[in-house]
């Protein structure tokens, strides 16, 4: 077999290698970014802030009380009966559909967090296959990673400035089915996590991939080989 075609032929798990850490890049920086966003120190920041809306029927020490177990238990195993034993004022917190749709959020996010583990394992193991182009697939995939990061993010930020309440229907029509994930404006979830949380934490969310992808395209050019 002659040279070009063996080349070619090796070139192959590089260039899937780079292929994937390339996909695996954006889905990685959004799970991240869902770990910090539904942590506790998140939560007690955000709705500590001077100009956050009130929540009807609840001072902001039961708010916090009742709003950063329902977000932990978003990353937990914890079973659904941990939310409905959630009470405020001698009353359930939530009722039965809204304690699905927590269920659900978490099935997404767990989906996410799965996704971006199997594309990444599989790009780092490609790229164990060559040892020697280890350092160059990195390069490409760093910097094609966080180039298709930024792009998505204009689009994302431009959509959450421009058109937000489209952008918040069509997020939730991609991941949820019709009809489980709409709620009164008495409901617990909507008094403890308004409009207003949702807007804040879209902008944030894209912060924070921005300042991942920006990092990914720094460290491309610290391991870009020196001419």
């Amino acid at each position: 077999m002659s040279g070009p075609a063996v080349a070619a032929r090796d070139s192959r798990p590089m260039a899937l290698a780079v292929l994937l850490a390339v996909l695996s890049f954006p889905v990685c920086a959004l799970a991240v970014a869902i770990q910090l966003l539904v942590g506790t120190d998140y939560v007690r920041w955000t709705m500590a802030r001077p100009g956050y809306p009130l929540s009807p029927g609840f001072s902001r020490e039961e708010r916090l009380a009742m709003a950063v177990p329902s977000t932990r238990f978003i990353l937990s195993e914890d079973p659904p009966e941990l939310l409905a034993a959630l009470s405020h004022r001698n009353a359930p917190l939530y009722q039965a559909d809204e304690i699905a749709h927590l269920l659900d959020v978490r099935q997404v996010v767990g989906r996410i967090r799965w996704l971006a583990l199997l594309l990444a394992t599989a790009a780092l193991a490609l790229l164990a296959l060559r040892p020697r182009s280890l350092r160059v697939g990195l390069t490409r995939a760093l910097a094609a990673g966080g180039a298709l990061a930024l792009g998505l993010l204009l689009l994302l930020g431009l959509a959450v400035l421009i058109a937000w309440d489209a952008a918040f229907t069509a997020m939730h029509r991609l991941f949820f089915a019709a009809g489980t994930w709409q709620f009164g404006a008495d409901s617990a979830l909507i008094r403890l996590f308004p409009d207003r949380f949702w807007y804040d934490t879209a902008l944030v969310l894209v912060g924070l991939l921005a300042l991942q992808s920006l990092a990914a395209l720094a460290a491309s050019r610290a391991l870009r080989p020196r001419s």
